[in-house]
Order: C-alpha cells, then structure tokens, then sequence
C-alpha cells in the first residue's frame, strides 16, 4: 500500500529514518483521510496500480491521491499515471498510461463510467501532461529519476514530441447471485458463473441494440 501511496522519495525518507515499518500504518492513515471516497474506489485504484506496475511492468509516476493533492487551478481526471516503456528493437518508445477505473453495480455502468472518464481524460490531454510534468520537477523524485523522466516525458529542443497517451482500465461490478444463503459452498462457483455469463451476455445484446444500423440502398427496377 505505502508502493502505491507515496512517492520513491517519500519511501526512501522512512527507510533512511529507519521508519520503514511505518509506512504501512501511514499510508492506511492517509487513505482513511479521504473521507469522501468510497472503500471501493480505493480498491479499485490500488488494483489499476497492481496491474500496471505489476503485471503490464509500466511504474508508478503518480497516484490517483498524489495528483489529488497536488496544488493549481487544474485537477486531473485520471486514476493515476505510469509510464510504460515498450522496446521496439532499435529505438525504446514510451506511452504515458492514464489510468481509469471504477466498480459499479452492472458491467455496462462500470463501463460506461471508465470509458466516460478515458473521454474526459482524453479531451484535456494537454493539461494532464503539463501536470505530470510540472510534479516531476518539484522534487517527488530522487535526482537520477527526474532526469531521466525528463528527458522521456518534458518536450525539449532535440525531442519536441511528448510521449503517446495510452489508457489502462480496471472494471468490477457486483454479482447477484440468486438465493446465495441458500447454496451450498460446491453450488455457488457455478451459480456465480451462470450469473457472469447472463450479465455478459446481457451487456453484448445492449451494445447490439446501441450500435448504428447500415442504411438499406434503393433497389433498382
């Protein structure tokens, strides 16, 4: 939690303090803090971070709560950002990856809430960038990390292009299984699935339904 929370320089200030056991007990301190926000959007954020860094392999530039607390007139829309570094053999590019997510009640709304956000994202794209990279110089990171994300994500004269904008997303939605006192601990696996497939199924048959019709031509005599 202490990983997702704060930054490698706040990390390395506990250990050097010889707190590093406190960490933990911080960073839940500083997440019951965030009295507006649900139980389940933290879970939600701390596993967008779990994928991305762990699994994907893109680390952690900000967290969802560290761009919350940064000051200015702007507030990002994002869920955190990482940074994604892809080799293509001879030259290494690299996406900056915003990350969505929510849990919801349905897939569809957990959806249509994600990708609703990957829009608000998206369409303030340049004021996201300047954010992250206005935090990169006021000292969240060692000096060795900040010239390196400098040089990668801050336009200069020899790279004036910034990295691509990418997006991560993690989804969850509840399950309601029907009469699930009443199941027993072999039946419900099942009785979960069954549910799965019938909101999937579900959620496929709206997409059909929302999706553009193809125009019917004129037929010729």
């Amino acid at each position: 939690m202490g990983r997702y929370l704060f930054s490698r320089v706040k990390r390395n200030e506990y250990a050097i303090n010889g707190n590093a056991e406190d960490i933990t007990h911080e960073a839940a301190t500083a997440l019951r803090k965030r009295g507006t926000v649900t139980t389940t959007a933290h879970f939600a954020e701390i596993m967008l971070y779990s994928f991305l860094e762990c699994a994907l392999g893109a680390p952690k530039v900000m967290s969802k709560i560290e761009l919350q607390d940064l000051g200015g007139t702007y507030k990002s829309k994002s869920s955190g950002v990482h940074l994604l570094s892809i080799d293509g053999g001879t030259t290494i590019s690299h996406q900056l990856v915003f990350g969505s997510t929510d849990m919801l009640c349905t897939l569809s709304d957990a959806v249509d809430s994600a990708f609703g956000q990957i829009v608000d994202i998206n369409s303030s794209a340049t004021d996201e960038h300047q954010l992250v990279e206005s935090n990169i110089m006021n000292g969240a990171f060692s000096p060795e990390v900040t010239v390196a994300l400098k040089e990668i994500i801050i336009p200069q004269k020899n790279k004036p292009k910034r990295p691509d904008t990418a997006f991560g997303v993690f989804l969850g939605y509840n399950v309601c299984v029907p009469n699930v006192d009443s199941l027993s601990s072999e039946e419900y696996p099942s009785a979960l699935l069954r549910q799965m497939q019938a909101a999937r199924c579900k959620n496929h048959q709206r997409e059909r339904a929302s999706a553009p019709r193809p125009r019917e031509g004129k037929r010729r005599a």
